[in-house]
């Protein structure tokens, strides 16, 4: 899975939880909504951090196992 793809699913896992990008950037996770598109979108590849804070804040983990 490239960065842009796990960003996607993401994007994928806030919409199913019925979350709106406003409330997300209200929540401190980004700071701004277009922020929040473009990493949804995969336009600027993420940090590793905040990769897993979003997650975090959407109740997931990212988790690194051998093949």
């Amino acid at each position: 899975m490239t960065a842009e793809e796990i960003q996607q699913a993401i994007g994928r896992l806030r919409k199913e939880q019925g979350l709106s990008k406003y409330k997300v950037m209200q929540d401190g996770i980004f700071t701004s909504c277009n922020a929040v598109t473009r990493f949804e979108t995969g336009v600027q590849t993420a940090r590793f951090k905040t990769v897993e804070r979003y997650l975090d804040y959407l109740g997931y983990k990212l988790e690194v196992v051998p093949k």
